[in-house]
């Protein structure tokens, strides 16, 4: 399978061949639907956190005896009936980390990709070079390129310097996220309109699927 590969000028430069293990590989919607909740849950920071009966301050003294005051029985002023007691079923610190194989992680991006490629969907440039760290040509030039509601760019992660100034270039164009070949999620290939990517990062893409 072969793509085009264009400029900043939506110009056709040349042609890549897609690899079929990856851009041609079987779609799993489970396997996608396991990795985005992965990824997703490990992003979560888990910090809500509320005083149960146990952490809250007071006594388990029993308030006044069980019978014969005309009052409603109690058995301690921590109780979340209570002013000032504990929260009754409340949020508490928790890790929502997990591991799931690689295998399962590296068959959700081949999924993902895979449908890209069927939709028309993936986009190859041969880079941004030349691209000056501000937003209206950027985004002129995304507007011949990509014009969908969502896109995602994906460089090189070995050009550190022409990365930050794209970076700066895209921070203020809403329907544009980037990232790099390094740090590229699942859900963002999955639920962006289209992909747009340098050369250099889809042949590192390849070699690391394939």
């Amino acid at each position: 399978m072969k793509a085009p590969v264009k400029n900043l000028k939506n110009e056709k430069v040349g042609e890549i061949d897609l690899s079929d293990s990856v851009f041609a590989a079987a779609v799993k919607d489970g396997t996608v639907y396991d990795a985005i909740r992965n990824s997703l849950n490990n992003k979560r920071q888990g910090n809500a956190s509320t005083l149960n009966r146990k952490l809250v301050s007071g006594t388990t003294k029993k308030p006044w005896r069980q019978k014969g005051t005309g009052r409603a029985r109690a058995g301690s002023n921590k109780s979340g009936l209570w002013s000032g007691g504990a929260v009754i079923f409340g949020p508490m610190t928790k890790d929502w980390r997990y591991d799931i194989p690689r295998k399962i992680k590296q068959n959700a991006f081949r999924s993902a990709l895979t449908q890209l490629a069927a939709s028309g969907k993936l986009i190859v440039i041969d880079g941004f070079a030349g691209v000056a760290p501000k937003t209206k040509p950027l985004a002129e030039s995304l507007s011949k390129i990509a014009p969908a509601k969502k896109v995602l760019l994906v460089v090189d992660a070995a050009d550190k310097a022409a990365y930050e100034t794209l970076r700066r270039a895209a921070k203020n164009i809403a329907r544009v996220k980037i990232t790099h070949v390094d740090s590229v999620e699942i859900q963002d290939v999955f639920y962006t309109d289209e992909l747009v990517i340098t050369q250099v990062a889809l042949e590192a893409i390849q070699k690391r699927l394939s």
